[in-house]
């Protein structure tokens, strides 16, 4: 999971505290197909993500190894403000 935090005018910024990588929800069975590529990167160790000072970004690669594919799951990232920001993303 890549994201980035921006102000209202879309100018990049860093939180004071690393965002961190709260519990997965698992959801329903996929009834669409997913179109996006498979990855093979390590997980993260972890609850926090780390800031990548070259793509201004931050990222935290969730294992997904023996979760159940064919299904959505709803991710999320905690935010020093205490704002909870999810996707819903699917294992395929």
């Amino acid at each position: 999971m890549k994201f980035q935090l921006k102000t209202a005018s879309g100018t990049v910024i860093q939180a004071s505290t690393l965002p961190l990588w709260l519990n997965p929800q698992n959801g329903s069975a996929m009834s669409a197909t997913v179109d996006e590529s498979a990855y093979a990167d390590s997980g993260t160790s972890g609850t926090t993500f780390k800031w990548d000072s070259t793509n201004q970004q931050y990222v935290y690669n969730w294992s997904t190894k023996g979760l159940a594919t064919g299904y959505w799951y709803k991710i999320f990232a905690k935010l020093d403000d205490d704002t909870v920001q999810s996707v819903v993303v699917g294992i395929r």
